[in-house]
């Protein structure tokens, strides 16, 4: 066995360049297994240095479904989870700080993966490739915490920064209202969901309603003078079940928002 990881190390480490050129071939099935490779190399060979990991990471905007759902699995692996596990461990030991939260601390990291790799309107590509692996895209308690909380230090927002959470965010709640993936990553659906699937759905939508019933006016509020960041948010309000207003009595958030919209 010694012997064996011997030699898959050594092959690893003699054609780690031909695997990583390997992520961009024509064929989808060659792409994909490339992909899933290296992701194996990251577990198992110290091999991989940042320019690898970086080629990686782009393709989680390409069109293709497949491929970019398996470098949203790397990048999860990689810059979400092993990159910050120093990060991590380092807050877990300041419980002074208990306004920041991990989810805090990943969706900052996204948050600079995102904007250093800016093109025009390609959050909900980010958000397909990360759907099914980052947690944190459906946490929306910590996403308008982080647009909100005057009270996290060093993990505060700039301008850019909440303008691209902001995108996310919506990204995230179109997804979670069922929105069909982005041009290019499949086709829009052809068939009724299944009970399972539409149970699914509406517990996604009302766990959204539910917590941005009472944060989106907040938010519309401290952005009011924002025009793009506004033109973000006014949509989310068509992904909500309004008979949630009605059902929990919540009638005072519904003329609240209203105000904001008017």
């Amino acid at each position: 066995a010694v012997v064996s990881t011997q030699s898959t190390g050594l092959f690893t480490a003699r054609f780690k360049n031909r695997i990583v050129e390997m992520v961009h071939d024509k064929e989808e099935n060659v792409a994909v297994q490339a992909v899933k490779l290296i992701s194996f190399m990251l577990n198992s060979f110290d091999v991989l240095e940042n320019a690898d990991c970086e080629v990686v990471y782009q393709l989680v905007f390409a069109n293709n479904r497949n491929i970019s759902h398996a470098a949203g699995e790397f990048l999860h692996k990689k810059l979400l989870t092993e990159d910050l596990e120093e990060v991590l461990k380092e807050h877990r030991a300041q419980r002074h700080t208990r306004k920041i939260r991990e989810p805090h601390i990943i969706l900052k990291e996204l948050l600079r993966f995102f904007l250093e790799n800016e093109v025009s309107e390609h959050g909900a590509y980010m958000v397909d490739s990360l759907w099914e692996t980052v947690e944190v895209l459906r946490d929306w308690k910590s996403m308008t915490e982080l647009l909100l909380s005057e009270e996290l230090g060093e993990l505060a927002l700039n301008d850019e920064e909440e303008g691209a959470l902001i995108e996310i965010m919506t990204c995230a709640i179109k997804r979670a209202a069922g929105e069909d993936p982005p041009p290019g990553r499949g086709k829009p659906r052809q068939r009724e969901l299944n009970t399972k699937e539409r149970r699914q759905l509406d517990a996604d939508r009302n766990s959204l309603t539910k917590h941005f019933i009472a944060e989106l006016p907040e938010l519309l509020g401290k952005f009011s003078t924002d025009e793009q960041k506004i033109v973000s948010l006014v949509e989310i309000p068509q992904y909500f079940h309004l008979e949630v207003y009605v059902e929990h009595r919540l009638n005072k958030f519904l003329e609240l928002l209203l105000k904001y919209l008017h």
